[in-house]
C-alpha cells in the first residue's frame, strides 16, 4: 500500500461544485507539504478510471466527495464509483466520505470489521449557501460546514489517527455553532444544519489507524 492520496471531485451542480472547491483546498495543502495525490475532477470522476487507478497505485488513503446514499456514491452524475460490493477494494485503507447517508450501510458494512477505517455521515451532509454570492470562495455561510469538514482529511495528511481527525472534525464543528449562537442575526436553520452533520459524524473501523 502506498502513501498516495486518491480523490474524487465531481463537478456538475451547486452541491459538487462546492465540495470540489473545499476539496481543492485541502490539494494545496498536500502541494504545500509534497504529498502524492491523484484527483478525479468532473467529468472523470467514473468508477472505471478510479478502479483501474485503485487497483493499479494502492492509495492508502481515499477522499471521497460527491452525492451519495447508503448504499453507494456517485461520482459524475449519475456515475456510481463505489457500492458495497466493492468491499475488497477497501481492506487496510483510511477513507473519509463527504457524501450523504454513506454511513447508514456502506461504511458499517465494509469496516466495522476490516483493518481499515470509514469516516462519513448516516445523516444527509447538510450545507448552506449564501445566493447573493458567485463564488465558494466569498460563500461566508458554506465555510461554516465546509471548513470543519475539510479538517477531517487535514488532520489525516497531518498524520493523526483516524480517531483524533474524526475528533478535530467534530470540534470545530462544535466551535462554529458555538459562534453562530453569539451572534444575534444568524440566519435561521445554519445552527440546526450544522448540529446534523455533527450529530451524523460516524466512524467505523480500526480508529488508531494513521495515513
Amino acid at each position: 500500500m502506498n502513501k498516495l492520496i486518491l480523490i474524487t471531485r465531481p463537478d456538475f451542480d451547486h452541491t459538487t461544485s462546492y465540495i470540489s472547491y473545499y476539496a481543492g483546498l485541502v490539494m494545496k495543502k498536500m502541494d504545500d507539504q509534497g504529498i502524492p495525490y491523484k484527483s478525479f475532477d468532473g467529468k472523470n470522476a467514473v468508477r472505471d478510471e478510479i478502479h483501474k487507478f485503485l487497483l493499479k497505485k494502492d492509495p492508502k488513503f481515499l477522499f471521497l466527495n460527491g452525492h451519495g446514499n447508503k448504499d453507494s456514491i456517485e461520482g459524475t452524475k449519475g456515475n456510481i464509483i463505489f457500492d458495497t460490493t466493492d468491499k475488497d477494494l477497501f481492506k487496510g485503507k483510511m477513507v473519509y466520505a463527504r457524501s450523504c447517508l454513506l454511513g447508514q450501510n456502506f461504511g458499517k458494512e465494509i469496516f466495522q470489521h476490516n483493518d481499515g477505517c470509514f469516516i462519513g455521515y448516516v445523516n444527509p451532509f447538510i450545507f448552506f449557501i449564501d445566493d447573493t454570492q458567485s463564488h465558494p470562495s466569498r460563500d461566508k455561510i458554506a465555510g461554516y460546514y465546509l471548513e470543519p469538514s475539510n479538517e477531517i482529511a487535514l488532520s489525516i495528511i497531518k498524520g493523526n489517527s483516524a480517531q483524533e481527525s474524526h475528533d478535530r472534525g467534530r470540534k470545530a464543528m462544535l466551535k462554529n455553532m458555538k459562534k453562530l449562537l453569539l451572534e444575534e442575526n444568524h440566519p435561521a436553520g445554519v445552527v440546526e444544519a450544522l448540529w446534523n452533520n455533527f450529530d451524523g459524524q460516524v466512524l467505523f473501523g480500526d480508529g488508531e489507524i494513521r495515513f
